[in-house]
């Protein structure tokens, strides 16, 4: 099986609206996203109504690996700061790059 990475950065322009970590329509396997060593404050990382409230929270240079079908769908990011952000690396298998194949 061919396999495939992607990778980026994922800005949340303001505080308290969650973000899709990612608009590309693939499927991955796993996915690790870092709170930039810049940010000042909070990183909340969940679904598409992820707040400061129920989300998963990282620090600066703070990680988390997870496993998901569809990132583009199943994963957003918010902020307690406006114009902070992530970078992310995740794997996914060429056989399934595109949900529409």
């Amino acid at each position: 099986m061919a396999a495939n990475i992607f990778y980026g950065h994922k800005t949340v322009t303001t505080a308290g609206t969650p973000v899709q970590l990612t608009s590309t329509d693939f499927r991955a396997y796993v996915v690790t996203i870092k709170a930039l060593a810049a940010n000042t404050g909070d990183i909340y990382i969940g679904d598409g109504n992820v707040s400061n409230l129920n989300g998963f929270v990282l620090d600066a240079g703070e990680e988390v690996t997870i496993f998901v079908d569809n990132v583009d769908t199943d994963v957003y990011v918010d902020s307690s700061v406006n114009g902070e952000g992530v970078s992310f690396i995740g794997w996914i298998d060429r056989g399934i790059l595109y949900k529409d194949e």
